[in-house]
Formats: structure tokens, sequence, C-alpha cells
């Protein structure tokens, strides 16, 4: 006999059916003459309409699913190699519109940058909370963001800012002892203000006993790199001696 047109839910008999014809119970011709005529795509027991339905929804989304997760995986590398100079360039071009005096639009450029991590927008976003430039003074986002760039490698200016709050308490509750520890962090990495302040530290005592000498080391080599404010202080001193 021939073997065509089988249906899907019918192939569960199949087997039994090949072992009659094969021992000549169904025609005279042995099945397994025709087995090249069967379908590949028969399975060994029936399947409810319901889940053949279900079984074909699934088959149809595992591919979209599987191009979705590549698709997500190759933005997510891209984003995180490409991020930080993103963060960079939305920095630069903040620090060129505050070079420009063009603060208000500086911000939004530098707290993308600081979303991203960035410690350098981090420290200037905290500046400009600090001093009010081109959005609203607020010590409590100033002393975060310098907070935020602090915990970072290279970061003098931030850890200088930071003690600089610490000691007035801006922003955070006042602290001497602290912004002396971030001051000597601060000179350590190179920062001249930092300097200026250690010998305000020294001078008046503020988390360090008093040291007029040290006071004035402080003072003379922040001086001599033209920082201002001890330039400032070297002629109040020099006053003091006199009178």
């Amino acid at each position: 006999m021939n073997i065509t047109n089988f249906q899907s839910t019918d192939m569960y008999l199949a087997p039994d059916f090949f072992n009659k014809s094969f021992l000549g119970e169904v025609g005279t011709k042995p099945a397994f003459l025709n087995l090249e005529k069967l379908p590949l795509n028969f399975s060994s027991a029936p399947t409810s309409t319901a889940s053949s339905s279900l079984l074909g929804r699934i088959g149809s989304i595992h591919p979209i699913i599987k191009i979705v997760v590549v698709v997500v995986a190759v933005a997510a590398l891209i984003f995180y190699f490409a991020k930080d100079k993103y963060a960079q360039g939305q920095y630069n071009m903040g620090l060129k519109r505050r070079y420009a005096e063009k603060n208000e639009e500086a911000i939004p450029f530098y707290k993308r940058a600081a979303f991203l991590g960035n410690k350098h927008a981090q420290n200037s976003l905290g500046y400009c909370y600090l001093h009010g430039k081109g959005i609203k003074q607020d010590y409590s986002q100033a002393f975060h963001y310098f907070q935020l760039a602090a915990k970072q490698d290279g970061t003098a200016n931030a850890k200088n800012n930071l003690g600089y709050c610490y000691l007035h308490g801006l922003g955070v509750e006042q602290n001497h002892a602290l912004a002396y520890y971030y001051f000597i962090l601060a000179k350590n990495g190179g920062n001249i203000a930092a300097h200026n302040n250690l010998g305000y530290c020294y001078e008046k005592g503020y988390g360090v006993g008093v040291n007029k000498d040290n006071a004035l080391e402080c003072y003379k080599l922040a001086a001599d790199r033209q920082d201002a404010n001890a330039i400032k202080a070297l002629e109040r001193l020099s006053l003091k001696q006199t009178t």
C-alpha cells in the first residue's frame, strides 16, 4: 500500500500500523519500503489544539526575544565603554559655558556628567550650588556633590571644598576635625588653597592645636603660588607682629 496524507494527530498509530504491514497483515507491500514518503514533522503523541496554539505563539516570539536580548546586551556594552567619554564631553561643554560666564547654560551639562560619575562635573556642580552660580544657592546640594567627587581618586579640589564645608558648617554639621582631615588630603593631592586653609586651622586651632609656625609655613607655601587669601593672611600676621 502507499502511505500518504497522514495527519499529525494520527501519527501515534504509525508504529503499530507499520508492524502490521511488515508482518503482512495490511496489504502485500512491507511498510518499511515506504518510509521515505512519511512527513517529517509528526510527533509520537497527539497534542491538543490549545497547546499547539500556545507552542506556536512561543515559537514565533522566541526569535524576537533573542533579538531583543542581543540588542540590549550590545547597547549596554556600548554605553559602558562610551559613557565616560560622553560624560567628559558633557563636562567640557559645561566648562566652556562657565568660562563664557554663561553659568545657567552650564548647569544642565554639569548635571548630566555628574549623574554619569564624572568627578570634575560633580565638583563643579557643587561649586555652583555653594556660590549660587547659575542655580539657586543650596549648601546641602553643594556638600552632596563635593562628597561624591571626593570619594574618587585625583580629586584634591573636591576634598578641599569638602573641608571648607565642614569648617564652616555648610550643608553639614560643623566639624573642625574633619575639616582639618580633608585639608590634609587636599594638600597632599597638590591643592594650593588647602595650604592656606591649613594655615588658618593652625592659626585658630581648628581641628588641631594652635601652632603659629605651622600656620606661617602653610600661608607662605600658598602665597608663593599666588593664593590671594594666603597673601592677605601673611599681611595680617605681619601687622600683628609689628603692633
